[in-house]
């Protein structure tokens, strides 16, 4: 969306290795801002640090299950990878669009079909058959059939495996898309 609004904006392109120079000047910039506020005042570091150990303490039993770490790491997983492969999409697809308004109708094509035709809304025994012959190819429900089964009591991990495989072979196919789309973009700019 930033390269659309960018070319709107007439933003010349600008090279990676510049934009690379250019974060790490900002992120160090704003590290060294961060690290002088918290030396002046640093009773905003304990309070960051002792706040959450309370709220475990508080908490922590009713979230004993949470902590089955395998199951939150695989989750955490798949919604990254997930995130990711859609990012990379409506990335590809606003370097090729070049506007706003397009991009949106696309992601809300996408989107909301995926989300219906999947089995985060509905169980999969509810579903009638041709939607469930539908979801076993979507990413969607890739990552919420391994979210979920990471998350039972007797994990399935070929099944997690599987779909997390499936999750990352899409991500990397919509990162090689978008870096396409770049290249039509810098070409054509």
């Amino acid at each position: 969306m930033t390269t659309v609004l960018d070319r709107q904006a007439g933003t010349p392109a600008a090279t990676p290795s510049h934009r690379r120079t250019s974060f790490l000047a900002h992120s160090a910039f704003l590290t060294v801002r961060s690290l002088r506020a918290l030396s002046r005042q640093p009773i905003y570091l304990a309070f960051t640090l002792i706040q959450p150990m309370i709220w475990l303490l508080l908490f922590g039993q009713l979230f004993k299950r949470l902590a089955d770490l395998p199951g939150i790491l695989v989750l955490v997983a798949c919604a990254v990878l997930l995130g990711l492969a859609f990012a990379a999409l409506s990335n590809a697809v606003a370097l090729l669009v070049r506007q706003q308004e397009a991009l949106i109708g696309v992601s809300q094509f996408l989107t909301m079909p995926l989300t219906f035709l999947s089995s985060v809304l509905m169980a999969p025994a509810l579903m009638p058959n041709w939607v469930a012959d539908v979801a076993r190819f979507n990413p969607v429900d890739w990552a919420a059939v391994a979210a979920r089964e990471a998350l039972s009591s007797t994990p399935d991990w070929a099944l997690i495996g599987r779909d997390l495989g499936l999750l990352l072979a899409l991500m990397l196919v919509m990162g090689w898309l978008a870096t396409r789309a770049f290249r039509t973009y810098q070409r054509s700019a």
